[in-house]
């Protein structure tokens, strides 16, 4: 990767183009955390690529481009914001947490289809920061160091927060399961 930034600080538009290439998955999945418009969310991270491209020079200087490339989405989120609100709401199989399981007869299906729903409203259900937090580290596979740069929070915080996450989401999923076995499904 440092090879690919010194090419790009160097003017080197086919080096952005494959580092716009294996970033532009990652950059999207996020602002889907933060935006619900998918034109606000091509908005954000074309803003995001066009200052990483006006500011190549310095390109090179970057710790670690990652965390300046969520701290980048997370900045202009604010502008945005600020231009047009909206508020996120996740689908399941947007956020990549959807259950992996053989589809082996209809009852499994539709009971999958079901649990899926109800993961789906535990994680909406969860408050922005929490479900954000939350989808990061499990989604984007994050370490809680690198969360909490991101999100200029401290780890404690970030571990607090997974820790509300999974106990809220772990409750409404018992409930849903108990449920269904009470109903004989």
């Amino acid at each position: 990767m440092s090879s690919l930034l010194e090419r790009i600080s160097l003017d080197d538009p086919q080096a952005f183009k494959i580092f716009y290439e294996y970033t532009y998955p990652q950059l999207f999945r996020v602002a889907c955390y933060f935006l619900t418009n998918s034109e606000d969310r091509k908005d954000l991270i074309s803003d995001v690529y066009m200052n990483l491209w006006k500011n190549r020079h310095s390109i090179k200087e970057i710790r670690n481009i990652d965390n300046y490339m969520f701290i980048s989405v997370r900045n202009n989120v604010t502008r945005i914001r600020a231009e047009k609100i909206s508020y996120q709401h996740i689908q399941i199989e947007d956020s990549g947490l959807e259950t992996c399981s053989m589809q082996l007869d209809p009852e499994k299906e539709l009971l999958n289809k079901e649990l899926k729903e109800v993961l789906e409203l535990a994680i909406n259900s969860l408050p922005d920061r929490c479900r954000l937090i939350f989808l990061m580290i499990r989604e984007e596979e994050m370490k809680y160091k690198d969360v909490s740069e991101i999100l200029s929070i401290s780890e404690k915080t970030v571990q607090a927060q997974m820790i509300i996450a999974v106990k809220k989401i772990g409750v409404v999923v018992k409930n849903y399961l108990s449920t269904a076995k009470q109903e004989g499904k």
